[in-house]
């Protein structure tokens, strides 16, 4: 059975999700967002005894990417986001970090997937669904077995991902949360900000209104 670590933290004026996943002694990481305090994930992984197979993009957004270069520094793994992300990972523009008044350089990636790939971790797997509207190239990871879902920013507890950022598109986040919702009820969300929910209560505050 797949368990699940994870750790909140503030990075800037955000506070994001970073997750540790692992099935067996292998391990992948979800959004290392903080250079900072991602020394806390190497730290677990020691402790656990995990060896640490991928590090996982949900998106490019600098709050989401910056400790991905202490990561690669520390272990030996591949990167993986989608290809339509992959150039902002450089790029502190395209990544929004200089607009926050810092810069974060990512590593580039070492592969890329889209909708249908599926990730291999110990005895069990994570399928990728495409979830563009948040960025052009947002993913979520599920986990059928366990009823996981690591959303990314593409929903929330209470909200969803906004697309007045470079790349968003409020058109495709409605078809990705329509593709999110068809999840069994019961399913745990581990969004990239806030609390957990269920597919349940999240639908039931997306459709209170319509």
């Amino acid at each position: 059975m797949i368990e699940v670590d994870y750790i909140k933290f503030a990075f800037n004026i955000n506070s994001e999700n970073s997750y540790l996943v692992w099935d067996s002694n292998e391990a992948i990481v979800i959004d290392p967002g903080s250079a900072k305090e991602v020394y806390q994930i190497k730290n677990k992984l020691e402790e656990l005894g995990l060896k640490l197979k991928y590090i996982i993009n949900t998106h490019s957004h600098f709050d989401h990417i910056g400790g991905n270069q202490f990561l690669k520094n520390n272990f030996n793994v591949k990167l993986g986001i989608s290809k339509k992300e992959s150039k902002n990972l450089v790029d502190p523009d395209k990544n929004l970090s200089s607009y926050m008044g810092t810069i974060i350089k990512s590593p580039g990636a070492d592969f890329y997937f889209e909708s249908k790939d599926t990730i291999n971790l110990g005895n069990d797997k994570l399928d990728i669904i495409y979830c563009p509207g948040h960025s052009q190239g947002s993913i979520a990871l599920y986990n059928d077995k366990n009823g996981l879902l690591f959303s990314g920013d593409t929903i929330f507890k209470n909200g969803v991902g906004r697309t007045d950022l470079p790349g968003g598109n409020v058109d495709e986040l409605r078809k990705s949360i329509n593709k999110l919702v068809e999840l069994p009820d019961n399913t745990c969300v581990l969004p990239g900000h806030g609390p957990k929910t269920t597919i349940k209560d999240f639908k039931e505050y997306y459709f209170k209104d319509q």
